[in-house]
């Protein structure tokens, strides 16, 4: 980065946008609000690179990660729930551009079904008469 580009002060008005009062909260309740917002401008850079965050995919990827985490932890704490494997949308974008390992499963984008004993009764398909089709 060259002198021309390197900043030393970067301001931020929140005195007009809608949310201020949501804002304010936040900012008051920061020990040190530069080391907060460094710190979670270094978690983007980590995340997604040196990029426009309010770029659509970035935006997606913010928005969908949290509620795929959501229904892992919920589901996690049921019991006798088939194991489910929630990928991320397949454009959400990363640092180093490489698909983010979803969950421990062997598999990605499948559903894990307990398995069952068969039973001749629960066979609906092996009921059909095939002489009839």
């Amino acid at each position: 980065m060259n002198d021309k580009n390197r900043r030393e002060l970067v301001s931020w008005r929140i005195g007009k946008l809608p949310d201020t009062d949501q804002l304010n909260d936040w900012v008051n309740a920061q020990s040190n609000v530069q080391n907060s917002i460094t710190s979670l401008v270094r978690h983007m850079i980590e995340q997604f690179g040196y990029r426009d965050v309010t770029a659509h995919d970035i935006q997606k990827a913010l928005f969908q990660k949290p509620i795929a985490d959501e229904l892992r932890s919920i589901l996690s704490g049921l019991k006798n729930v088939p194991t489910i494997s929630i990928p991320l949308s397949e454009a959400a974008p990363s640092a180093k551009n490489e698909p983010e390992v979803v969950a421990e499963n062997p598999t990605e984008n499948e559903i894990s079904k307990p398995e069952t004993p068969k039973n001749s009764n629960d066979d609906i398909y092996g009921m059909i008469d095939k002489t009839n089709l």
